[in-house]
């Protein structure tokens, strides 16, 4: 392989090189023909003989400062043009009388580097097919036309197209490399080549590695990942990602230069190492005598195909929770926290209790409102009993909000009440509501000022301190906080589409429990979402399943956010109809269930039943 080396602007860094190298204006002057025939005496910039600047001398002769086209109509140079052949050579025998070099190359051909052709794997544009140009400098080189090599790479801009990169060859000095080009471009590039008298040839690849090209597609089928030996010169510029619907063509560009291709797809499978039957339900009987039944373990293996991050959403009564809990049980989960509607605790409760492996009983904590968060000792428990902890706490109970606290006091009281805020530095969060009464206002989002608010030293008389206290709870996100430093392995949200508002601050609090990619995510979620498909379904979806690269290549083939929303939803969310499942379901169980009469409603049916009523 050759080693190639980006070197962007590489024609005029080595045509400085060259200009040196030549020795023009090294302690001497160049002497060259314009396109209109006149003398150019080119030099470095304070080049001086016996104590006269080559500059000064020109200029006594009538020499005028400027940048010339030479005489082969292609290169340009700057110098002292002279206005006749005699005055020029009055100047030249000056320097050669104080012993400076003069380079004469009014009479000497220049040599024109070879110009190659080759093929190259590129997309530019709606152009997949590409060209890449090489400049052989070795036949130059070798007649020492040092000068004439100056020439062609310092008027390179003006035959190849604006910001084409370039290219170095470290095994072999003399050759550059220029990137991708289009068909168009390279007719107008052998155009002026041609006028310039440069020999073009079309050439094949080289440089060639033995490695192939892998495209993998992802799981959606929507993005190809390209894994090709970048040091292969026909592979130089092949992209990184395509397209599904683009790889047929870079295929075919592949095969025309005999590269080796092959696709891979990406495939869910569940993880070898799971051994199911650990999974209690899954092949015995839990403690009650139920078994998972078949579409519940399919669910569980959906479930861990996809990384333990997914969505069921199957139709209610369908058993959607003991999906869950066996999910977490086959990924071996010892930390959980369940994000629930306050409907529900008690039958996740049961439904935990009820599918635990026999003879543990796992540690459940309730959290029971915003002002009462567990503490680390609640979380851990005993680390030797080995025991799966389960936290159920509600939506709104781990959600910050904001809060206000209407503080009254007498007049003379007031000027306490501001001087103790302002001495915690939060003055901010105080404003006057009448003449007797301020109001404590607290933002979850302004976390500053609730640190603030914390240090603030409440005088023993304000009644409403407590209140305050409580609510510093609520809007500091006590309970977010406690979760967040337990670091559960694994967060199910019950009822996901509670969290369809990016926007609210409960999405934006129950993303961050889930979202960290190396916890187990669940959504569940038997509620369909029939408007909006796209703005409401994906911001749930986006909170188990990273979809950066995913809206990326969905923009880039013009596919709409509804049409990616649907595609998204079949890759990652299983969902069955009662209908789909009835024949595995028990039959209904109805039970009726006397519930004793108290308080109001019992006075009321006393009154109903003596016909004093209506």
């Amino acid at each position: 392989m050759v080693p190639l080396r980006n070197l962007t602007y590489l024609p005029i860094v080595l045509a400085r090189h060259l200009e040196r190298e030549s020795g023009a204006g090294s302690g001497g002057i160049t002497v060259r023909l314009t396109s209109t025939g006149k003398i150019l005496i080119s030099y470095r910039r304070y080049t001086a003989f016996g104590g006269v600047e080559v500059y000064e001398m020109a200029r006594r002769h009538n020499g005028g400062w400027g940048r010339h086209t030479l005489q082969d109509g292609v290169a340009e140079a700057w110098g002292m043009l002279m206005p006749t052949a005699r005055k020029a050579e009055d100047v030249i025998d000056w320097v050669r009388r104080e012993q400076g070099t003069v380079h004469d190359e009014r009479h000497r051909p220049s040599l024109i580097p070879l110009v190659r052709v080759r093929p190259l794997i590129r997309r530019i544009g709606d152009e997949a097919r590409a060209w890449s140009l090489e400049i052989d400098l070795s036949k130059v080189r070798r007649r020492g036309d040092l000068e004439g090599m100056h020439r062609f790479l310092s008027t390179a801009w003006r035959w190849s197209p604006p910001g084409l990169g370039w290219f170095s060859v470290e095994e072999v000095p003399d050759l550059l490399v220029s990137g991708g080009i289009t068909a168009e471009m390279l007719a107008e590039i052998r155009e002026r080549l041609a006028h310039h008298g440069a020999e073009v040839r079309e050439d094949q690849p080289w440089g060639i590695a033995e490695d192939g090209v892998t495209a993998r597609l992802d799981a959606l089928g929507l993005l190809h990942t390209i894994t090709a030996n970048r040091q292969d010169r026909r592979c130089l510029a092949l992209p990184d990602k395509c397209l599904a619907h683009e790889w047929p063509e870079w295929r075919s560009l592949l095969d025309d230069l005999d590269v080796d291709s092959r696709e891979e797809r990406a495939s869910h499978h569940a993880p070898p190492e799971i051994d199911w039957s650990r999974v209690p339900g899954w092949s015995a009987p839990v403690a009650s005598g139920k078994l998972l039944r078949d579409y519940q373990r399919a669910g569980i293996e959906f479930i861990a195909s996809r990384g333990f991050r997914a969505m069921i959403g199957d139709a209610m009564r369908v058993g959607k929770t003991a999906q869950a809990i066996g999910a977490v049980n086959a990924r071996g989960c010892r930390r959980i926290v369940a994000i629930l509607p306050r409907s529900v605790v008690h039958v996740w409760r049961r439904q935990i209790e009820e599918w635990s492996h026999p003879g543990e009983e796992p540690r459940i904590i309730e959290v029971r409102g915003s002002t009462n968060p567990p503490t680390p000792r609640d979380l851990t428990g005993d680390p030797e009993d080995g025991r799966a902890t389960w936290v159920l706490v509600t939506y709104d109970t781990v959600t910050p909000r904001s809060e206000s606290v209407t503080l009254r006091y007498r007049e003379d009281q007031q000027e306490e009440i501001e001087e103790v805020f302002a001495t915690a530095g939060a003055a901010d969060a105080i404003t006057r509501v009448d003449a007797d009464s301020l109001k404590v206002t607290l933002d979850p989002d302004d976390e500053p000022l609730l640190r603030a608010v914390e240090q603030v030293r409440f005088p023993t008389w304000l009644l409403e301190a407590e209140k305050i206290r409580s609510a510093l709870t609520r809007a500091g996100g006590q309970v977010r906080r406690a979760l967040t430093l337990w670091d559960p392995d694994g967060v199910i949200l019950d009822e996901a589409y509670r969290i369809k508002n990016p926007k609210s601050a409960r999405t934006r609090t129950v993303r961050a429990l889930i979202q960290a990619p190396h916890r187990l995510g669940l959504l569940l979620s038997g509620t369909l979402i029939r408007n909006h498909f796209d703005v409401e379904g994906l911001p749930m979806l986006e909170a188990v399943v990273a979809l950066d690269d995913h809206y990326h290549a969905a923009r880039r083939a013009g596919i709409d956010k509804t049409a990616l929303a649907q595609t998204l939803f079949k890759k990652f969310m299983l969902r069955r109809k009662l209908s789909d499942v009835r024949d595995q379901l028990p039959p209904k169980i109805r039970e009726t269930v006397e519930i004793p009469l108290g308080g109001v409603c019992q006075i009321s049916g006393q009154l109903v039943g003596s016909g004093v009523a209506g």
